[in-house]
């Protein structure tokens, strides 16, 4: 099976193209700014800026929702796809440059410094590097898996990519082109790879798995699996089985402790020692893109009006309801892990007081839990502005929400 993942666009269109075209509804897709400033909404003939409330702040045109937007490390500027490639400012959509680079190059991943951007070449006959300013030639990476067609994940560091080839992982050295290490599924007959993700710190990747059942009928039907790799290593460690719905999507939490699995019908929050932290149920609209917050507290999932079919209906009785919506209810978000450990955790992280941060997080009783969320929500209410960043308070007003609701639930 052979892939090209780039983003989300792409697959979200391929998707669509699938369907019937008659509706006539807008779409969305969504690309949330990593310091929670803002989201960027692509529709089929322009991209709007909005800020945390949701108010627009600027938008402009674009040729078709054939635009490919990719955010620079620099956090002010972004590479789009507009008919030519382009580097733009997030704050204004206005351009800062054109580069002369093939628009029928397709999967830009930036080097970490910024300077550098590499793509797969038009036709994905090679990759090339190029300089960010000027557009220029660089280099190309030579070797055999280079110009084929598959799934290429960059590590975060950029130092290595590995190769989805199916039945097998290929790490690859991005100086040398030349081949590190491969790992092969452990039942390459009925196993297919179907998306890679790395860790934020480039320690493991989490493989999306599909896997053939054996039935009696001529029809195949498919399970899905959660895989982690250790890159070091190179071992793979079964994660979970048997998901009955296919994996649209797969995310780590900012702290690598956690995986956010979306499939048809739910979110799955499973943490990596294999145990299940959370679910939530999938709205019924088209999936459009999922992100964890700038500090881990929330996940916010985004949907298309496009094919709604109607809510889905929650069958379970182990399946978390407490949650929000934003942006017209395209927008759902929630929070993965609720426990007292998990406010402590990132309160410390953005250097919150020590009262947020050093209180009793062994409570069990869903009374004094329930107490100590809304002490904890009148000390955040009560900070200074700019005692801690707004993302950060953000995200614990949320845990300290979901704790009192949890507690309340009978």
């Amino acid at each position: 099976m052979k892939r090209l993942r780039s983003t989300l666009f792409v697959i979200a269109l391929l998707l669509l193209g699938s369907q019937v075209m008659a509706q006539t509804e807008t779409r969305y897709w969504y690309i949330w700014l990593p310091d929670d400033s803002g989201t960027l909404v692509l529709t089929e003939n322009a991209i709007s800026l909005y800020d945390p409330a949701w108010q627009p702040v600027t938008t402009r045109s674009v040729i078709s929702f054939d635009t490919l937007i990719s955010l620079a490390p620099d956090g002010r500027t972004m590479l789009v796809r507009n008919g030519t490639w382009e580097i733009w400012d997030i704050r204004t959509l206005q351009t800062v440059r054109v580069l002369p680079i093939d628009p029928g190059a397709v999967g830009p991943v930036w080097s970490v410094d910024g300077r550098t951007i590499t793509f797969r070449d038009a036709g994905l006959v090679g990759t090339s590097v190029y300089d960010s300013q000027t557009g220029a030639l660089i280099r190309r990476i030579t070797g055999q898996f280079w110009a084929s067609a598959l799934d290429m994940i960059w590590s975060p560091d950029r130092s290595v990519v590995a190769v989805n080839a199916d039945k097998l992982i290929i790490l690859l050295d991005t100086n040398s082109g030349l081949e590190i290490k491969r790992i092969a599924l452990p039942d390459a007959q009925r196993m297919s790879i179907l998306g890679l993700v790395w860790s934020n710190d480039g320690q493991q990747i989490a493989l999306r798995i599909g896997r053939k059942l054996d039935t009696q009928t001529q029809q195949s039907v498919f399970q899905y699996d959660l895989f982690l790799l250790d890159v070091g290593s190179g071992s793979l460690t079964s994660l979970v089985q048997s998901v009955p719905d296919y994996l649209l999507d797969l995310l780590w939490s900012k702290s690598d402790s956690e995986l956010a699995a979306i499939t048809n019908n739910e979110i799955l929050i499973v943490d990596i020692s294999s145990s299940l932290v959370n679910r939530f149920v999938l709205q019924s609209r088209a999936f459009a893109g999922a992100r964890y917050s700038q500090y881990g507290g929330q996940l916010r999932v985004g949907y298309s009006k496009l094919f709604d079919t109607g809510a889905n209906q929650d069958t379970t009785s182990d399946v978390a309801q407490v949650g929000s919506s934003e942006f017209n209810g395209l927008i759902q978000v929630v929070v993965p892990v609720t426990t007292l450990d998990r406010f402590a955790e990132i309160a410390a992280s953005c250097n919150g007081p020590a009262t947020l941060t050093s209180f009793d997080t062994t409570a069990q009783a869903a009374n004094a839990i329930a107490a100590q969320a809304q002490a904890l929500t009148a000390q955040l209410t009560a900070l200074p502005s700019g005692a801690i960043p707004p993302g950060c308070k953000a995200d614990l007003l949320a845990i300290a929400a979901a704790l009192e609701a949890q507690a309340g639930d009978p």
